[in-house]
């Protein structure tokens, strides 16, 4: 079911939103960056790990107040989080 809002439907919506799979690369990204676990990120930001699993994972989208918090945990601005392109990982020279 297709629920509308302001003329266009919700999945439209999505569509045109935040890149939720980029958006949960890079917290992932930035998380064990740190190093922290989900564990430590979610006490630090007052949720529970497997609400921030399913953000990184591209599954849920997140409050902006969530998302104030987990940036400044992490030491970056909310902008960092919804850069055009997702983080890649460095792999180190063999």
């Amino acid at each position: 079911m297709t629920h509308m809002r302001s003329g266009r439907s919700v999945d439209e919506e999505s569509d045109e939103g935040v890149d939720l799979i980029a958006l949960g690369r890079r917290v992932r990204h930035l998380r064990k960056k740190q190093p922290m676990t989900l564990d430590d990120l979610a006490e630090a930001v007052g949720t529970v790990p497997s609400q921030l699993s399913l953000l990184e994972n591209g599954r849920r989208e997140p409050k902006l107040s969530q998302l104030r918090q987990i940036a400044k945990t992490l030491g970056v601005g909310v902008d960092e989080l919804f850069g055009a392109e997702p983080p890649t990982v460095a792999r180190p020279w063999r």
